[in-house]
């Protein structure tokens, strides 16, 4: 067998296999009384830089065109109102669930206004 049907039949087998696998999300509150400080720190920082890849997100020039890899660095303001850049430390796949989640609210605000309502 050579490599590129060996690549092949390994994708139809993943493929089969996700067919009866179930998607589950689960909603989790922390409580912060039973975490170390460093745990929440960690957790805090990693709220706030979810916070500046939404507004860096939004403030850039085409949301759809938006790619995470360009962006590891980006600019926002601090508390006195100057422009900072700050690297990012976030995992990459919680980067791309941020940029896919504000793509899919934009596209149901787009479904709503269509159907009639205000958005």
């Amino acid at each position: 067998m050579t490599k590129n049907e060996q690549i092949k039949q390994t994708l139809l087998e993943t493929r089969e296999r996700r067919k009866n696998q179930v998607l589950k999300v689960y909603e989790l509150k922390v409580n912060c009384h039973h975490t170390s400080k460093e745990a929440f720190k960690k957790l805090n920082f990693m709220f706030v830089q979810a916070k500046w890849i939404q507004n860096d997100v939004i403030a850039s020039d085409d949301i759809f065109k938006y790619v995470y890899k360009e962006h590891r660095n980006i600019k926002n303001f601090d508390k006195d109102h100057n422009v900072v850049e700050r690297k990012l430390d976030i995992q990459t796949g919680i980067h791309q669930t941020i940029i896919d989640n504000i793509k899919q609210d934009i596209i149901n605000l787009s479904k709503a206004k269509q159907s009639g309502r205000t958005v």
